[in-house]
């Protein structure tokens, strides 16, 4: 494991500590992220009851920030959570809407409640002046018509210069990446960068500005090399900033503190 750097700060961009699998070990995990650079986390909630236990993750850790959303995967529960969901993102310091989106490759939830729940979300974002997770997998097209119709309602409601949304996991091609930047999105990077086959992200991350990547783990999933395999943790975040000063050929270091500060701005953290 990467030790930690007295300069060296990382925000995890998206984590799932809530999650069950860390149920016997979420306070050592905590921990452990603290002493390998990790500064902070940000817990993104994907129905009702997960948002809950984000929130009342960031209410035991000043450094920890919480996200509400209902997940494309859950989309069909949409209109029974929906009152709850809104009421409770309306009334707690939540820095986010999400993970919202589409899936098309899981299928748990039809292709029209997987719509409606989106553009809900995208539209109750907008009403609290929030930033979006987007989540897209096998959906890129629509994916992209439903933020394009969106944007052209929201207008540049966070300010002309403030990034909306952050395309969650990303691992579309080049172009793709390009265009959501065009619209006003941050590329967020899991662990699946260091993937030695996966020349498609390698790509993204050589040609896009440092100044649109996040960073993330997607814990407890994406499990980055030499870990991949193995339930993803907070700290091993490490490998991805390493794979990603890599690639650009740039000090680790100078690396983390762009996307910390990108990080830190997307969010309008306080830290």
């Amino acid at each position: 494991m990467v030790k930690k750097m007295d300069d060296l700060k990382i925000i995890d961009a998206h984590s799932h500590i809530w999650s069950k699998e860390f149920d016997e070990d979420r306070t050592r995990i905590i921990e452990d992220s603290i002493r390998n650079n990790v500064h902070s986390i940000i817990e993104v909630g994907c129905d009702l009851g997960s948002s809950i236990k984000a929130l009342e993750l960031s209410k035991q850790h000043p450094f920890i920030f919480s996200v509400a959303g209902l997940h494309p995967h859950d989309a069909n529960k949409f209109q029974k959570e929906k009152n709850d969901l809104f009421q409770l993102a309306s009334s707690n310091p939540f820095v986010a809407i999400g993970e919202i989106g589409l899936d098309f490759y899981r299928m748990h939830s039809d292709k029209e409640s997987q719509r409606i729940a989106f553009t809900q979300q995208l539209d109750l974002a907008v009403e609290l002046n929030l930033p979006i997770v987007i989540h897209s997998r096998d959906a890129a097209e629509e994916t992209l018509e439903i933020i394009k119709q969106w944007k052209q309602r929201a207008g540049e409601y966070l300010g002309q210069q403030s990034p909306v949304g952050m395309m969650h996991c990303f691992s579309g091609n080049f172009a793709l990446a390009l265009e959501y930047a065009n619209l006003g999105f941050m590329i967020s990077i899991p662990g699946t960068i260091t993937y030695p086959k996966n020349l498609i992200l390698k790509e993204v991350v050589s040609k896009i500005p440092v100044n649109k990547l996040l960073i993330e783990t997607d814990t407890p999933y994406l499990t980055p090399v030499p870990h991949r395999g193995k339930r993803n943790e907070t700290s091993f975040i490490n490998y991805t900033l390493e794979e990603i000063a890599g690639i650009k050929n740039t000090a680790k270091n100078k690396i983390a503190k762009v996307i910390y500060d990108n990080t830190i701005s997307f969010f309008k953290l306080v830290i």
